[in-house]
């Protein structure tokens, strides 16, 4: 009960993960992926925790639910940040990025990323900028004084892994940049008639045609 200006007004009762009224609410299983989704009248959200944080990002779904409550489609969005150092050389870099915490995650996840510059040095006063390749990705940054942005492309095409954009800044030394990095992608998925599963697909922004892929789930609780 919440007492406002107007009288008595009553909250909302938070959805049970049982009640058939929320039949999306609560815990999934995918290959993947462990998917906690929050459904609330028509408003749906949820976050999903890989099952191997070397191969996938954690990430949240924002979303809405068809007419008949049946289909959740949305945008799911994977975000971070990295701090590098360059070497003596200037050839390689190497770092630890950091994802906040979502779902299940009591802490943050931190991770190493090390990189080799992937052609020579052009541009002296721009240490940054080029094309660099690190275990899973090439990053193609340019920086502008101690403005830093740019890309990230994929290189394992056995994961579902999605391009990204990244921007931050250089250290007044030009030895360190500190990168905010963001990738997204859209999903669709189709509860099945007893409620028990879900079938759906999944393709990268912006060409949907680029990657396409389907994301499966079993409801746990």
């Amino acid at each position: 009960l919440i007492l406002g200006f107007f009288g008595p007004v009553y909250a909302e009762p938070v959805p049970d993960a049982n009640n058939n009224a929320y039949p999306w609410n609560g815990t999934w299983v995918s290959d993947d992926f462990t998917l906690f989704i929050l459904q609330n009248v028509s408003e749906i959200s949820g976050d999903y925790v890989p099952l191997n944080f070397e191969l996938y990002d954690p990430g949240h779904m924002q979303g809405t639910l068809s007419e008949d409550g049946k289909t959740f489609s949305g945008i799911c969005t994977e975000k971070g940040f990295l701090k590098l150092n360059l070497s003596d050389d200037e050839m390689s870099f190497s770092g630890v990025g950091v994802i906040p915490p979502l779902g299940s995650m009591s802490e943050p996840y931190v991770y190493e990323r090390n990189g080799t510059r992937s052609e020579n040095l052009s541009d002296l006063d721009n240490k940054w900028s080029g094309t660099w390749t690190t275990p899973k990705k090439t990053f193609e940054l340019i920086q502008n004084g101690t403005y830093v942005f740019g890309t990230n492309e994929p290189l394992l095409p056995e994961v579902k892994d999605e391009p990204g954009l990244f921007e931050g800044t250089v250290s007044e030394d030009g030895k360190t940049i500190t990168l905010n990095w963001l990738e997204t992608g859209n999903f669709t998925f189709t509860l099945s008639d007893d409620g028990s599963f879900f079938n759906g697909t999944y393709h990268v922004e912006p060409d949907p045609s680029r990657v396409s892929d389907s994301w499966n789930g079993t409801k746990i609780r």
